[in-house]
């Protein structure tokens, strides 16, 4: 699975704000910001985690009393989720790729630009948007 989080609100900001509706603008931004780090690093850890138990799996594949041993275990309930084990090793994804995109700090932005529908401004916002994915899409993978 490859994932791209998309962040509308500029984790950086080039110049502190000094007037109160800067200062409200960019409290915005850090409390809207993306907050998806945490999730992102769990996914991953499950990912390894399955990727392991995947291959632990696999080394009991040839004898026949540990594959009846691990059948038994996958085939068991699991009390918190209620579902078979297998069905939770199963129904699990891996992250092959994830991209950020993040809107680039607009220093003409305000503190209320989230109520904003105007025509030009969504336009803009459109065009800033498409811009910022390009970049993000090309840029080397880190």
């Amino acid at each position: 699975m490859e994932v791209y989080i998309v962040n509308v609100w500029p984790s950086k900001e080039k110049v502190v704000p000094t007037d109160y509706d800067g200062a409200k603008e960019r409290l915005n931004d850090i409390m809207f910001s993306d907050t998806t780090d945490h999730d992102v690093r769990v996914a991953t850890v499950v990912s390894q985690q399955i990727d392991l138990i995947e291959k632990l799996i696999a080394l009991g594949s040839h004898d026949n009393q540990w594959r009846k041993k691990i059948s038994e275990i996958l085939d068991e309930i699991n009390p918190q989720t209620n579902k078979r084990n297998i069905d939770i090793i199963k129904g699990q994804f891996k992250i092959a790729k994830v991209v950020r995109i993040e809107r680039r700090d607009d220093r003409h932005s305000i503190s209320s630009k989230f109520s904003d529908f105007t025509v030009e401004t969504i336009n803009r916002l459109i065009d800033e948007g498409e811009n910022d994915a390009i970049k993000a899409l090309s840029a080397p993978a880190s």
